[in-house]
C-alpha cells in the first residue's frame, strides 16, 4: 500500500495542468472565412487549363471550382 501512495505523489508533481478550451469565433456571413488552392498538373481541358481554383466556404461548406 505504501508504494501505491508513493506513486500517487510522484505522478501528480508530473501532471500538466488542463487548459481552457479555444473558443473559435462564430462566423455570420457567408465568405467571412475561406480557404483557396489551386491544383496543377491535371489533364488539359477543352479550353487547354491544367490548373483549377478550389474555394471552400467555411460557413456554409461549400466548394466552388474554377478552371
Amino acid at each position: 500500500m505504501k508504494k501505491y501512495v508513493m506513486y500517487q505523489q510522484v505522478k501528480m508533481e508530473y501532471q500538466k495542468h488542463a487548459k481552457e478550451a479555444q473558443r473559435f469565433p462564430i462566423m455570420e456571413w457567408k465568405w467571412e472565412d475561406i480557404t483557396m488552392e489551386f491544383l496543377f498538373g491535371l489533364p488539359r481541358g477543352k479550353k487547354g487549363s491544367d490548373a483549377i481554383r478550389v474555394v471552400v466556404d467555411r460557413l456554409t461548406n461549400l466548394l466552388y471550382s474554377y478552371p
